[in-house]
């Protein structure tokens, strides 16, 4: 894995986030917001309206580092995680649970 230089401070990568796709390559698109049973009891969040989509990663290890998302260079996200392997999963940010998407709920999960 390469090093990369972001905002002036240096990262192992990078690493590709790819959203699953249909057989014919467009990404998957789902509407989570339906399938939170307090759906009707809550308001969504800036963050909540959708669509969203699933998507994996390949290559992090399971160990506690600092991440950053960058497009066209320039971070739009920085964070930190005990394991970044498991923060990027299928059952981290590889997938929005449906909670998230609503007033009460993690809003930066769904954005």
């Amino acid at each position: 894995m390469s090093k990369r230089t972001i905002s002036g401070l240096r990262f192992t990568g990078p690493v590709l986030v790819e959203p699953m796709r249909t057989d014919g390559g467009t990404p998957c698109e789902f509407m989570l917001q339906s399938n939170y049973a307090k759906r009707n009891m809550k308001r969504l969040n800036r963050h909540g309206r959708g669509p969203f989509c699933h998507f994996k990663t390949r290559g992090l290890p399971h160990v506690r580092g600092v991440y950053a998302l960058a497009v066209d260079d320039e971070v739009v996200y920085a964070g930190k995680a005990a394991d970044l392997a498991s923060r990027w999963s299928s059952q981290g940010y590889g997938a929005i649970s449906p909670a998230n998407c609503f007033v009460g709920g993690q809003s930066t999960n769904c954005a």
